[in-house]
């Protein structure tokens, strides 16, 4: 969560601050964002089949 805190503050300008935050949270950035885009997919997928399910019931 370190990079939540890293955008809040106020010297968060230019590429360097960019390539700073990158090489620090990299690792957990990447497995949070592998892991929200498999919750959403999940969730969208559950979802479409609720909804095809739904549709062929009626």
């Amino acid at each position: 969560m370190t990079y939540v805190n890293f955008f809040s503050e106020p010297g968060f300008s230019g590429l360097k601050d960019f390539q700073d935050l990158i090489t620090g949270a990299s690792l957990s950035f990447f497995k949070l964002y592998i892991a929200f885009k498999i919750w959403l997919g999940q969730k969208f997928w559950l979802m479409q089949i609720f909804f095809l399910n739904h549709d062929f019931q009626d």
